[in-house]
């Protein structure tokens, strides 16, 4: 099989009737830019890469396969589907051929998890093949860690339900044959404490693998709700994260990291794929293992979206905010709880841990101290490493094979106030690490190096570092570490945005340590009884830690049996409980662990209406079909009013109500009445004009299927229903292919028509040089709308009434120049959209916000896409057909 890139050969295959087809452009990206525009391009990029690859290793063989699946479904080469079929039954030799059971529940979740996902394309011989195998495994119960639990138990389960006449070799366990207990177990231990190997950018991957698993194909109609647990479950992992998440960074502690303790914001492993396909990132760098990749290979596949509320808080946030998690460990010691804490700015984020206080475990205890990241700064860095961190690595039985870059001991702890971290340390004598461990990049803009007396000062983009050691140590320009030999020690880091400073690199980094040196100077430090380390940090407030003994902030106890669950501007859950809810902007989403349900829609207005987003569903249930056959998310159908549509893709299976695959939208009333539903739906022909409805369970009688409005988006009235106040569920099953669903609009009007309406759809596509800069649309005089732009080229819509004659402007209202402190804000805006019809920036007669560079004066700058200046731009209408 041919193994160049096959992208180019993708540029025109269509894959449905609406012409929908990848375009994956080759340009040039910065280091802030985003590889794929949306998630279908970074996926098929992902999903690309990952079909070059040939393996027989029963960790990956399968997670390959299914690309290649995946592939040949696009493009229909016979090449993809053999040599997928071939990874199978090497990967299906490998597991009957396995003998240490190590890493086997890798191979049996992914094996199953391709049966169920590409059975269709499967011969009967080779469907033979895994029953056999997985039935006649013995490796079932041989499992060690939580992940490979919660692999190996979702794994049996479904194996258990697609062969229920075959008597199985081996149980998950002899009192769980089928894993079913211990799937509960791992779902309602998960809601009281989180996920054991939290935050872990290998291991959280394969936790929330088995649960996407579980979401997508276990049956609807199982008692134990496993299903629709698996699905809340695996969307709350996300949402735990999603602010933790800066292009490329995962900027959290973990619990067990496999990356280097310094390692590029382009560096991605496992679950950072998962979360640069939702949310967008730098370009990853050159893959050249499948291990890296092929564990999120199935996400890339799975019909499941994140909502919109998820992506806007990984993506489009600005502003600086703390988070705070609380997180549980298992060793030897026994379960433990750590505090997790994030300072995130628009450029930099601080994050650690601080763990319980309580006896020490013994030093050769594993589970995880040897993968443990507990604290690091981390910034914008591209394809340059990005992350500093001082710890005491973590050496266990045999010292020659132990790695230490790896890991920390149980020797330090660490205290963080926002930007600010200090540490202590009490490591005993005998220990074969008896010495601090820094990794400093070596990319600074500039750096001030006063090392013999314990302090470094370092200028890297976006973030001014001080660092002050308690005792000297030896470093040099262009060490990117060191050691310093001590058994009693500490430290102080302390961070700055160069923006609070003026002038060059080597200037703001000079002013930083000037504000810093005297606090430095101060600092409290003891070694008599427990390590001792005081400090008053550039927001002034004292900070003070006691070696496994106490953390006080301004003389008073931090108290974190206080510490939420999650806790940040747009997620909340509380100590103890299973509500989490999720806030960003006007959008709101809201999981209920105990009872295992969440709500996510819109909320009718003091008019009686409701306008539901189609890509703002709660769930996709793919029921008994896979492949092509769900609901996907869509955006190359112009006219659409958000941030895309949901569709089927043509030549998918015709399907009835009980089997076709569902899509399902939560919404509130404010009052009991009578209500009209409508669908803003886009029908190719009439062979793809229909689909089936339901509220709240029950099916309406309307299936659309009207012989009109071909190839444009219109509403249709799918049904008039009586409604008690309160949470309503309107879900959606396919029957035809190739029919696509924008918007949804529930009104107590009955004789509204919201085709007869002067409403029209205004978009446009902006970028921010900061991120910081807003912008407002005026139609007529009339603010409708404001949005603070992202630094990416992005699209921004509103519906609002709009005639041939209108006045729109679009104008920059927050423009900022500093010199001194080198603050410029700027607008990009490509394109005004009216319904259908882009009317391009630069072709328009009247831009007094463009720098004129002839009179150095801002006005005067027609046919410039560019806004320097508060100012507008004004688009004129008049050949706009309505």
């Amino acid at each position: 099989m041919e193994r160049t890139s096959r992208l180019t050969r993708l540029l025109n295959i269509s894959i449905t009737r609406f012409q929908v087809s990848f375009v994956i452009i080759a340009c040039a990206i910065s280091v802030h830019s985003i590889a794929g525009e949306n998630f279908e391009e970074r996926a098929l990029e992902l999903i690309e890469r990952a079909s070059q690859f040939n393996t027989n290793n029963k960790k990956h063989a399968f997670h390959v396969a299914s690309a290649k699946f995946k592939m040949y479904a696009i493009t229909k080469e016979d090449a993809y589907l053999s040599e997928a079929l071939l990874d199978v039954s090497d990967g299906l030799s490998d597991i009957r051929n396995d003998t240490d059971h190590k890493d086997i529940a890798f191979a049996l979740w992914s094996a199953m998890d391709v049966y169920l996902r590409w059975n269709t394309y499967l011969p009967t011989e080779i469907k033979d093949d895994f029953r056999i195998t997985l039935t006649t495994t013995p490796s079932w119960g041989i499992h060690n860690t939580s992940n490979k639990n919660a692999m190996a138990s979702s794994a049996r389960y479904l194996a258990a339900l697609e062969w229920p006449n075959e008597e199985f070799a081996s149980a998950y366990k002899f009192d769980d044959i089928d894993g079913s207990a211990q799937i509960l177990n791992t779902l309602e231990t998960m809601a009281e404490y989180g996920d054991y190997e939290y935050n872990s950018s290998t291991y959280t991957l394969f936790h929330y693998g088995a649960l996407r698993t579980l979401a997508d194909f276990a049956p609807v109609e199982d008692p134990n709700s496993i299903k629709q647990k698996s699905f809340v479950a695996a969307e709350w992992i996300l949402a735990s994260s999603a602010a933790e998440w800066m292009d490329g960074h995962w900027v959290a502690s973990q619990d067990r990291s496999t990356l280097l303790p310094s390692h590029s914001q382009n560096t991605y492993v496992h679950m950072d794929y998962v979360h640069y396909m939702f949310y967008g990132g730098v370009k990853p760098k050159a893959i050249n293992h499948p291990d890296l990749i092929v564990g999120a290979v199935m996400h890339a596949i799975s019909p499941y979206r994140p909502p919109a509320e998820l992506v806007s808080i990984a993506s489009q946030r600005n502003q600086s905010y703390v988070s705070r998690e609380r997180k549980s460990s298992i060793d030897e010691g026994g379960r433990h709880e750590k505090y997790a804490q994030l300072y995130k700015t628009p450029e930099y984020a601080v994050y650690s841990e601080a763990v319980e206080f309580r006896p020490p475990v013994p030093a050769s205890a594993k589970k995880w101290k040897n993968q443990n990241e507990q604290w690091g700064i981390a910034w914008r860095g591209g394809s340059k490493r990005s992350i500093l961190t001082i710890k005491n690595p973590f050496l266990y039985e045999n010292v020659a094979t132990s790695n230490p870059d790896w890991g920390v001991s149980q020797f330090g702890q660490v205290m963080q106030d926002a930007g600010t971290v200090i540490g202590v340390y009490n490591i005993p004598t005998g220990y074969e690490a008896r010495f601090l461990k820094g990794y400093i990049p070596d990319n600074y803009l500039a750096f001030i190096d006063n090392s013999n007396s314990g302090k470094v000062y370092l200028h890297y983009d976006g973030v001014l570092i001080g660092i002050m050691l308690t005792k000297g140590f030896s470093w040099n320009n262009g060490m990117t570490s060191f050691e310093r030999r001590a058994g009693k020690i500490g430290f102080v880091v302390e961070t700055a945005s160069p923006d609070d400073y003026q002038g060059t690199p080597a200037q703001k980094l000079a002013a930083f340590k000037q504000a810093v040196l005297p606090r430095f100077d101060a600092t409290e430090f003891s070694t008599s009884g427990q390590t001792y380390l005081g400090y008053v940090n550039l927001h002034g407030n004292k900070m003070e830690a006691k070696f496994n003994t106490y953390q006080r902030l301004n003389g008073v106890d931090v108290d974190f049996n206080s510490w939420p669950q999650v806790e940040n501007p747009f997620v909340y859950q509380g100590a103890g409980s299973r509500e989490m809810t999720v806030r960003f902007e006007d959008k709101t989403r809201h999981y209920d662990l105990s009872q295992w349900s969440l709500f996510g829609g819109g909320v009718s207005d003091d008019n009686g209406t409701v306008t539901i987003e189609a890509t703002d569903y709660d769930k996709i249930e793919t029921r008994y079909y896979a492949g092509t056959n769900s609901w996907f998310i869509g955006d190359e159908l112009d006219g659409y009013s958000s941030t895309g549509y949901v569709f089927f893709p043509e030549n998918s299976i015709k399907a009835n109500y009980e089997t076709s695959p569902q899509i399902s939208y939560s919404f509130d009333l404010n009052e009991s009445g009578t209500y009209a539903i409508w669908v803003r739906r886009f029908a190719p022909d009439g062979a793809g004009n229909s689909a089936h409805f339901a509220l709240n369970g029950v099916r309406l009688k309307s299936a659309d299927n009207r012989p009109e409005n071909y190839n444009e988006w219109h509403w249709v009235r799918i049904g008039q229903v009586k409604m008690v106040e309160g949470e309503q569920i309107l879900s959606v099953r396919k029957r035809e292919d190739g029919y696509a669903i924008d918007q949804f609009l529930v009104s107590n009007d009955l004789g509204r028509n919201p085709n007869d309406s002067d409403v029209h759809t205004l978009g446009i596509r902006a970028r921010g040089d900061t991120g910081n800069e807003i912008v407002s649309l005026v139609v007529d005089d009339t603010v409708v709308k404001q949005w603070q732009l992202s630094k990416q080229m992005q699209t921004y819509t509103v519906d609002t009434e709009l005639q041939a004659s209108s006045i729109v402007k679009v104008v920059f209202i927050n423009d900022v120049y500093d010199f001194a402190k080198g603050i410029d804000y700027n607008v990009q805006l490509d394109y005004l959209k009216v319904n259908n019809t882009l009317m391009q920036t630069e072709s328009q007669a009247y831009n007094d916000a463009a720098f004129n560079i002839s009179t150095w004066t801002c006005g005067g700058g027609a046919a410039s896409e560019y806004m320097h200046c508060a100012g507008e731009i004004i688009f004129d209408l008049s050949n706009i057909v309505f």
